[in-house]
């Protein structure tokens, strides 16, 4: 993204994903394994009202309020709380397990740091619904909701593109590459058609990459604390005069952690 702060999704997007998971919750107990079998047989059972659904954020979205205004409107008991990293998510949900809940939905951090935990939930009975990232390597996801991480991908790679066209005089923009975990499914996916729009302004020589980190290997990071302290590495490193004129974020955790680096 180009240097400037970033913005923050219309509260009409985060209300229209609150809905999705209602009606998710009021329609079905049990679908295909989201994250290893998306073709299998989907079998509606709809939970209870008043059964227990705890959600865990991610620090930085705004989905909190809209997602609780929803989900005690259709008369479930909801519990909703903000992991700040993938380590306080994993201590957050040993408590969320306590509780036995009917449903998690979490947005999840660092896949890593709670792939066990969201094992543990499942084997409670609760059906696990994964919100914008989708962990890999786990079976206990049974529901995905989320943006099309493609689509995502393509507006913030044209966004990166438009927004430092011209900020140099007769040279390169100067860009750097950052994605989330490669423990999450959606990020390489996000990444990848990201890159359809970015690498042939690179081609062109209308953007270059100066650290040569162009790989979702090297740009994929496990949560925004690594992305920043990338980015000053990558400062130090390649820009010892002038920042570069943009990034490419994940979202928007990352893009404020950077954009910290590059203000300090």
């Amino acid at each position: 993204m180009p240097i400037a702060p970033p913005r923050r999704r219309p509260r009409a997007a985060r209300v229209a994903v609150s809905a999705a998971l209602v009606v998710g919750l009021g329609a079905a107990s049990a679908c295909s394994n989201a994250a290893t079998d998306p073709e299998a047989p989907f079998t509606p059972s709809a939970f209870d009202q008043g059964s227990q659904v705890s959600v865990l954020l991610a620090s930085g979205r705004a989905m909190g309020n809209p997602i609780e205004e929803a989900l005690t409107k259709a008369e479930f008991t909801a519990d909703v709380q903000v992991g700040i990293d993938g380590q306080d998510q994993h201590e957050r949900l040993a408590k969320i397990i306590e509780a036995k809940p009917k449903v998690l939905i979490v947005d999840t951090m660092n896949a890593d740091a709670i792939r066990a935990d969201l094992d543990k939930v499942q084997e409670t009975g609760a059906a696990v619904v994964a919100l914008s990232s989708l962990p890999k390597d786990t079976k206990a996801i049974d529901f995905f909701v989320g943006i099309d991480p493609r689509a995502e991908g393509k507006l913030q790679g044209q966004a990166l593109v438009d927004g430092v066209r011209g900020r140099v005089e007769k040279a390169p923009s100067a860009v750097e590459l950052f994605a989330g975990s490669a423990a999450d499914a959606a990020a390489q996916m996000r990444f990848d058609a990201a890159m359809e729009v970015v690498r042939p302004a690179i081609d062109a020589q209308t953007i270059v990459v100066r650290s040569g980190e162009r790989e979702f290997a090297q740009a994929a990071m496990p949560d925004a604390k690594a992305a920043g302290a990338r980015m000053g590495t990558l400062l130090g490193s390649y820009y010892p005069k002038t920042a570069p004129q943009g990034f490419l974020a994940p979202n928007d955790t990352v893009a404020q952690t950077v954009m910290g680096e590059v203000r300090a």
